[in-house]
């Protein structure tokens, strides 16, 4: 059986990690605070992919249940959905995923965390803030 390319594993883990997302925020969207399903509710980073690095691109605090609106036409929404999910959290969360980001820019992407990713989303999802914390050492 041939192996899985790094880019099949992301894609493979983004399939689960998306819908624990949009589980986990239950339909609204964290940056208007609209109700909403099915094609329109997306998983949005709160940093975008293109910046975050590889620690925060599958990270429970850095994506977050958004509508289709927020996400693509408002590019994230980033500010206002910064508010809103650190009212949530308790704490600026962008200056927390910020620290992180820096402190983990040089790590990059290896097969066998991403593996580990999916068993637990696929086995155990309620551990994955853990496990992804305890991987990563942030």
């Amino acid at each position: 059986m041939k192996r899985k390319t790094i880019k099949q594993l992301k894609d493979k883990l983004w399939s689960l990690f998306a819908p624990y997302i949009k589980d986990r925020d239950r339909g609204i969207c964290k940056a208007c605070g609209r109700m909403v399903s099915g094609q329109n509710y997306h998983a949005g980073h709160l940093l975008p992919k293109s910046i975050c690095g590889v620690v925060l691109a599958f990270h429970p605090y850095n994506v977050w249940g958004e509508c289709g609106n927020c996400n693509i036409w408002a590019s994230g929404n980033g500010a206002l959905l910064n508010i809103n999910v650190s009212k949530v959290v308790g704490y600026d969360v962008a200056t927390y995923l910020q620290a992180i980001r820096l402190k983990t820019k040089d790590i990059q992407w290896e097969r066998k965390h991403l593996e580990t990713l999916i068993e637990v989303l696929t086995n155990n999802p309620e551990d994955y803030a853990f496990r992804h914390k305890q991987i990563y050492e942030y």
